[in-house]
């Protein structure tokens, strides 16, 4: 676009003479333009654009089908050489690269893809394909068959006492032979060559049941047993796998063992056993009543005084077994040391002698707690506890030497009265010492450790004859003694 401008004017000349000049003078303007292009993601190697711009695609597969790869406004200069600006687009419809699979039956081969066939056997075959958009891009399609197999397999299938005859809820009445097509998971056509027959033989289960692994009875019989209780489950006709079940009203348990054992509370438990034989075919036989387990009674008892002096040994028992009043007692004490054997009583809470001066030492002493369940006049069960304590006796009688050696060698270096403090009998005592001429050398009074006897070399008393008096009170009684004590050194 120009536009054009003419002006005439008159001039002088250097001569002096006029001259006419007309001038036309031409405006040209500056242009703007847009150019758009749009081509496929294949051609962009042979493209040139009509602009001297960059072209560059960089593939990213989140892009959209189509996608401006260049948006840009470019300053040229026309034939009249002035600027103008061009404003730029090129778009590109991408190219594709795609995954795909597809499941054939063996017996539809070939497949035929996009021409490409695919033959073989089962397995997956990988084949590609180069398709073209709408939009005229290539696209590139990976495409992996995956050959299934059609079976041709025998099943035969034993049939258990007392079921139909049934296949594919057919019921064919009896043992018979037969060809069925059946469809595999990929939906090809099998064939499957059935029979049906029944089981050869039907084995008769014995289930027995023992409470020391011993001594064996059936199922049927109820046994009666005490805690801590435990019993014992086999089969030996049995065939297969076992499932054993016990249960009460307040527990349940399961063994598969050929013999199982089971540890059990309290309660009535009903048994099941049921045996699966190699073929497939259950059997079962239940026990509503198998086994009635009771609780034990606990046996404990005390015992005052703690420790029974010789010269008068007896002892006040006190039961404290759990329950008390619904039992029955047996006492075994030992009237020997160590012995198991004795004196019995039936008594609840006895008071026992032994006879006076009895040696000191332990004496077993055993209670047995007896408690009697009926069920009926013809079925009951004694379930019983043990506890056995030793009662010590000891020595009461209190020793009083004549004789001391404080020489130092930690032997006889005190005067001590044998078995006043090992026992504590006397606990209330007093003791008094003198020498020949009757001055009074040691006192103590409610001595209750050895190292509170006199020692001849704290009271700096020489060798020679002295004399004690003693008077101790106690459980046993009061003890009074004197007599006479040799220092020697």
């Amino acid at each position: 676009m120009s536009t054009k401008i003419s002006k005439r004017q008159t001039l002088v000349t250097a001569n002096g003479a006029d001259s006419v000049v007309t001038m036309l003078l031409s405006v040209l303007v500056a242009s703007e333009a847009t150019v758009s292009d749009t081509i496929v993601q294949n051609m962009l190697a042979t493209y040139t654009p009509p602009l001297p711009v960059a072209v560059e695609y960089v593939q990213d597969e989140t892009d959209p089908a189509m996608i401006t790869i260049v948006d840009t406004v470019a300053v040229l200069t026309n034939a009249a050489g002035c600027d103008s600006t061009v404003h730029y687009t090129l778009n590109v419809y991408r190219n594709y690269a795609t995954t795909d699979s597809v499941d054939i039956c063996d017996d539809k081969l070939p497949y035929v893809y996009h021409g490409d066939t695919v033959t073989g056997s089962a397995g997956a075959v990988t084949t590609t394909a180069t398709l073209t958009t709408a939009n005229g891009a290539d696209s590139v399609v990976t495409m992996t068959v995956n050959i299934r197999s059609t079976y041709e397999v025998t099943d035969t299938i034993v049939i258990c006492p007392g079921m139909p005859f049934l296949y594919d809820s057919i019921d064919y009445g009896g043992p018979t032979s037969f060809d069925s097509h059946q469809m595999t998971a990929f939906g090809c056509d099998s064939l499957v060559h059935v029979t049906l027959r029944g089981r050869d033989s039907v084995p008769t289960l014995a289930p027995m049941a023992s409470i020391d692994s011993m001594l064996w009875f059936a199922i049927d019989t109820l046994m009666l047993g005490c805690l801590p209780m435990k019993i014992w489950l086999r089969d030996t006709a049995a065939t297969g796998n076992m499932e054993w079940t016990l249960w009460s009203a307040t527990d349940t348990a399961v063994a598969t063992d050929s013999v199982a054992a089971f540890s059990l509370d309290t309660g009535l438990f009903s048994c099941r056993l049921i045996a699966t034989s190699p073929d497939g075919c259950t059997d079962t036989v239940t026990s509503d009543s198998l086994l009635y387990v009771f609780a034990s009674p606990s046996a404990d008892f005390i015992w005052d005084p703690e420790h029974p002096g010789n010269h008068d040994p007896h002892v006040q028992l006190y039961n404290r077994s759990i329950p008390l009043d619904s039992c029955s007692f047996i006492w075994q004490i030992a009237t020997t040391t160590g012995s198991s054997s004795g004196d019995t009583t039936s008594e609840q809470n006895p008071v026992y002698r032994w006879e006076p001066n009895t040696p000191h030492g332990d004496y077993p002493v055993m209670l047995t707690a007896y408690r009697t369940y009926m069920l009926h006049d013809s079925l009951s069960v004694t379930c019983t506890d043990t506890m056995v304590h030793e009662i010590g006796i000891v020595n009461t009688f209190l020793q009083f030497p004549n004789l001391v050696t404080p020489n130092g060698d930690g032997i006889n270096d005190r005067w001590e009265i044998v078995n006043l403090v090992e026992m504590g009998q006397y606990s209330m005592n007093e003791l008094w010492i003198y020498n020949q001429w009757g001055v009074l050398v040691f006192h103590a009074e409610n001595i209750y450790r050895a190292d509170q006897f006199w020692d001849p070399n704290a009271t700096n008393s020489p060798d020679g004859t002295y004399f004690f008096r003693f008077s101790g009170k106690g459980r046993y009684g009061v003890v009074k003694n004197n007599g006479t004590i040799e220092v020697l050194r």
